[in-house]
């Protein structure tokens, strides 16, 4: 029965022709149908693009059926393909087209491709360019593109014998990372010029959680920190602890001004809030004077400064949080020494080194039941020597790797096929 009412939600809904198709000569007397905004192209017979240009005005797909009644099946499952690839794009009740919920990028993080529905992956990037509530230097709605962009180098390849992801070597471990499992790119989340913060929140909020709904990890990248908030609200309301890493607090007082009292300074604060789950947000990397009056202690917070992460390492860092519960890892790549990670809104010297970094994260992996990753606050590289972008794709890497050992170990654990704890 969810076939059917799946089917028939798509059937009945009103969709429109995306704004931007272009449709161009095809090999074999076909025609190719594709748009900017689409996941991909579509190849296409005369008689299929009359049916699409017939969505020039918003109707349904049941209603174009009824009106071309040739090949019907094959019909169906060629619009359905067109709604799904992005080139018939969804129209509310007056007929405008909605903006979609995320867009492709190029090129794709880490050379990884677009998701499958049907075998989704691992792990999942996602993007999502925004710097509208930074109190600092704008800039991080470049931070996508820019990671993209550093990952470049890398090469998605299938190992040729097992045709399973052949991984990322990295030099410095001499480690492979990620071998044998897939990851996808999600693009980005759309965001519309001069957009208010709640309505791209609420969109944030429902991309991420159809990405858990797969299984996947997130692996997301911003824009600037205020967008962890809606990250954080898709997630299940149960038990959630979370490791941040930054430069700063962001425990900043929640002004509620401009409809959502939420900015890159105070997003914790309003997590704390908003998600009574959150048992425990652990803060490393701090560092930096202001005034007394302002480091009060908050509940549920236990924040540790770059001095004490200097003398007592990753495994002080890391002790006490809960290892079955899930985990959230949030850096602001600021948590970074400038020297290394210069573009960012509100860099701090004194910071991280790279290495330390990676360190502290494969551990969190291995240790900690993490269930998602983000980092925030990197900018468009201010030059050639700029490495913001490469430590931030290398954090993600190992990050990710560390959760696959997190994995691998749990399935080691367990007894082999038949044999229960009571036999």
């Amino acid at each position: 029965m969810g076939e059917v009412t799946r089917r028939n939600d798509v059937d009945d809904h009103r969709w429109r022709l995306d704004p931007l198709v272009a449709i161009l000569p095809g090999p074999r007397a076909t025609l190719v149908v594709s748009s900017p905004h689409a996941w991909g192209e579509i190849s296409a017979s005369s008689y299929q693009v009359q049916l699409l240009l017939t969505f020039r005005e918003a109707r349904s797909i049941r209603q174009t059926l009824a009106e071309f009644p040739f090949n019907k099946a094959e019909s169906h499952d060629f619009l359905v393909s067109c709604g799904r690839l992005g080139l018939l794009r969804k129209a509310d009740a007056e007929g405008a087209v909605e903006p979609p919920e995320r867009v492709p990028a190029k090129p794709r993080f880490a050379g990884a491709p677009s998701p499958d529905p049907e075998a989704p992956a691992a792990f999942t990037f996602l993007g999502i360019p925004f710097d509208g509530n930074t109190t600092g230097v704008p800039g991080a709605r470049f931070g996508p593109p820019a990671l993209r962009a550093s990952s470049e180098g890398l090469r998605y390849l299938l190992d040729p014998l097992t045709q399973l992801p052949a991984g990322f070597h990295d030099f410095s471990s001499g480690r492979t990372l990620l071998s044998g499992v897939s990851l996808a790119d999600a693009g980005d989340v759309y965001v519309s010029p001069g957009e208010d913060g709640p309505e791209l929140y609420a969109r944030v909020t429902d991309v991420v959680r159809d990405l858990l709904e797969t299984g996947t990890v997130p692996l997301i990248a911003g824009g600037d920190h205020s967008l962890t908030a809606p990250v954080l609200r898709a997630f299940p309301d149960h038990p959630l602890q979370i490791l941040h890493l930054d430069a700063h607090t962001d425990l900043g007082d929640v002004e509620r001004g401009d409809g959502t009292g939420l900015h890159h300074g105070n997003v914790f604060s309003v997590v704390l809030d908003e998600l009574p789950h959150v048992v425990e947000i652990r803060q490393v990397g701090l560092r930096g004077i202001i005034e007394a009056s302002s480091a009060s202690p908050r509940e549920r917070v236990r924040p540790m400064g770059m001095d004490r992460f200097r003398s007592e390492g990753a495994e002080a860092a890391l002790s006490g949080l809960d290892t079955d519960i899930a985990t959230y890892i949030s850096i602001d790549v600021d948590v970074v020494d400038p020297s290394f990670a210069p573009s960012t809104g509100t860099p701090v010297p004194g910071g991280l080194f790279p290495h330390e970094l990676k360190g502290l994260l494969r551990a969190a992996g291995r240790q900690l039941r993490v269930v998602g990753v983000d980092i925030m606050e990197v900018a468009q590289p201010a030059g050639p020597a700029d490495g913001t972008a490469g430590v931030a794709v290398e954090a993600l890497l190992h990050a990710a790797d560390g959760v696959l050992q997190r994995m691998l170990s749990d399935l080691s654990s367990l007894p082999p096929e038949g044999y229960g704890e009571n036999q």
